[in-house]
Parts: structure tokens; sequence; C-alpha cells
């Protein structure tokens, strides 16, 4: 459930961004943007209650630190949605956090709905508010990812199973998960996702696993040692299972079609499995480090500078970052395994943020507001289409 970094600029609602058109596709894809080296498997993450028992402030906290996705993003899910056959009806946005990408996209539908785990961060997104295309309040509910069709609210709507009109109803048209999909129960969530969304619909999952240097920061090589050492050194042996598969772009994600329950119901066919902007010296499986893309290059010539992140980069502050580091998860379990040195010099973001401004060339007597670095984030997506067998009974 947690939303992207504020290293990329957040998309007004209703959305209306440049067009995007894809690049083409990494080494590792086919030409409709598969991956060719995902091996699904039907093993499921590990559920993390942090994000349940967020309080009031740290929900906000994390609200106002955690800002939107890149409109190339948000271009790239919605044309392939309606491309393939995708209405424009409901939205549902589960793993919805304090309600970043139910705001974002909700220009584009006429139902929206937020779902989330955290009552806290439903509390959050209910006070940002929020209206659809129709001009209707974006709908909130505290519930599980894998529970949906079971959400009473969504029953009478007509949206999920066992509505007050009967079986009849209209189903999901497209359901997102930013940043979340790792911390579901994935068997019980395609379940779930096979009951309510349409036939024709889009299932899109998608998250910025970790943050690189743009080629034209300064002294990048080193920059990019210190975060892929933070990563890395620190902050790994407090990652759960979710976490490192974020990190691995996604690889090895359970997928429907490998569940005798599920299968039946999506199309293995259009499946897609994109990566943006993976370093090949951060990938955490070896077989991926040939495999590189053209944001990145061993000469930081004038040419190479000028390229941007799929999700976008911008120049952005130590201050900035400092924020953004103390909303991460395994961070949060760092300072509680060490409550004596959590917020104190021998913090572990304010021991990276030391660094970084060390190897920037900046003295302890420099506000860190005025210390930045540009960078971007990599970006991994996963759209699985709803074929048009019924809704199971």
């Amino acid at each position: 459930m947690m939303s992207p970094s504020p290293i990329v600029m957040p998309l007004a609602s209703p959305p209306s961004p440049p067009r995007h058109t894809p690049p083409s596709a990494p080494a590792d894809h086919d030409a409709d943007g598969q991956n060719t080296s995902i091996k699904p498997t039907s093993s499921s993450p590990v559920p993390d209650s942090s994000f349940k028992t967020y309080t009031p402030s740290q929900a906000t906290t994390y609200a106002e630190r955690r800002k939107g996705y890149s409109p190339n993003l948000y271009n790239y899910i919605l044309d392939h949605h309606r491309a393939t056959g995708g209405q424009n009806d409901v939205l549902l946005d589960v793993g919805c956090g304090p309600g970043t990408v139910t705001r974002d996209l909700a220009g584009e539908f006429d139902i929206v709905i937020g779902v989330d785990s955290g009552k806290e961060m439903i509390n959050a997104a209910n006070r940002f508010g929020g209206l659809t295309r129709s001009g209707k309040n974006i709908k909130y509910y505290v519930g599980e990812a894998e529970g949906v069709h079971e959400i009473d609210e969504l029953r009478e709507l007509r949206l999920v199973p066992g509505g007050v009109k009967g079986d009849r109803k209209r189903g999901i048209d497209l359901v997102t998960a930013g940043t979340a999909a790792h911390w579901f129960d994935m068997t019980k969530f395609w379940e779930s996702m096979a009951k309510v969304v349409r036939p024709g619909g889009t299932v899109a999952l998608w998250s910025l696993p970790s943050v690189h240097c743009h080629p034209s920061t300064p002294n990048i090589h080193l920059i990019q040692n210190i975060l892929t050492s933070f990563r890395d050194d620190i902050l790994k042996p407090y990652m759960l299972p979710p976490s490192l598969l974020n990190a691995n772009m996604y690889r090895g994600i359970p997928l429907p079609w490998g569940l005798p329950s599920t299968a039946p119901f999506f199309d293995k066919k259009s499946f897609i499995h994109r990566i943006w902007d993976e370093p090949p010296a951060t990938a955490l499986d070896s077989h991926e480090k040939k495999h590189n893309s053209n944001v990145f290059s061993e000469e930081q010539d004038e040419e190479q500078k000028e390229i941007q992140f799929f999700s976008g980069s911008r120049r952005f502050t130590l201050a900035g970052f400092r924020a953004l580091a103390v909303t991460m998860n395994s961070v949060t379990r760092w300072r509680e395994a060490h409550p004596d040195l959590a917020e104190t010099k021998e913090d572990v973001v304010y021991q990276l943020v030391e660094r970084l401004r060390k190897a920037l060339g900046r003295g302890e007597e420099d506000d860190l507001a005025d210390i930045w670095i540009e960078a971007g984030m990599s970006t991994v997506l996963v759209m699985v289409k709803r074929n048009e067998v019924p809704f199971p009974t």
C-alpha cells in the first residue's frame, strides 16, 4: 500500500498530460512488452502490518511525502486498457494508501473506489477527497485487496457478487495497485479479481522500486554506490520477502494462470511485464545484469545527460530525500530494531544523508535544502487482462 517517491511529478485530476509513445522493449521483453524471463510462482508474500497500524500523523506524513506517478506511466496503462477493449466506467484502486493514485486517475472514470487495509490511510484519503469524471465523490473503504468481493458497499453498487439486485453486476473495468501488490497474498488476490473484474477489464500492478542518479548528477558513480550500499548492505536485512520481490522488479510474482482456481479467467497471451530504467549493476538477479536501459551509460556525454527516466526525473534536495527515506518500510523496521539510535546522528537515514553530503563536496554548514541530486526511479509494470469467461459463482 505504499505510494511512490516524491521525485516524480504528480498528475492533476482529470489527467491531461502529453500522450506517451512507449519506448522499444528491453532485451528481456518481447515486442508486446512481455518479459520472456519471468517465471510465475505459486508462493505468496508474507503480509506486513506496518501500514495497518499507522497513526493519524504517520498517515498524514506519508501522504505529504509520497506524491503521484509519472504521466508516462498513467498514459501507458490507460492506453493499453482502452486499446484492448477496456471501458472507463469503474476504477478500483487497491492498496490505495492515502488515495494518491485514486485521485490522479479519478478524472478518467465515472465511479472510483479506493480500498486499503489501513484505517488511518483511508481517513487520510477521505480528508483529501476527490471527484470522478462524472463529478461524484471518490469512495474509500477499509478492506483487504484480497477481499474486495466481500465489501458490502460494493455489493450495493452491483460491482461485486451478491448485490441487492442479484448476481447481475457491472464489475470493475480497471483495477490498479501502485507500489502495493508485493504485499498481497496473490493467490487470494487473483481469486478476488476473477470475481470483480469485468470481462475485458484490466488489472495493472506497478512499482518504482529504486532510486538512481541521473547521468548529469555530479560525482555520479560514488553517489550511486552510496545509494546501492544503503539498500543492499544496510536495509536488506530488514526487508521482508515482499520488499525483495519489489526490489527484483516483480520477477516471480504469482500470476493467475499459475493457479487452477483463476487460470480460466485471465488471458495469458496479452500479459505484459515491462521494466524501464533498471541499471544492470543493481539487478538482484545476476541473469538480468546484461540487460541495460538507455538512460544509463558508462560515458556521461552531453547527449546522455539529456535522456530522461520513463517515470520522470527531477532535481531534489537532500532534505527532500531524507523526508522520503523515513517513509520506507525497511527504515521503519530498522528504527524499531534500534529505538535508541532512531532519529539520532547514528540513525541510518542521518548517516546516509551525511555520506551523500560529503560525496557532493558540501560541508556541515551547508543547508540540506540547498544541496541537490538529479535522480529518477526504475519502473516495473505488470498488466493482466480479464478474458470473456463469465464471473465465477
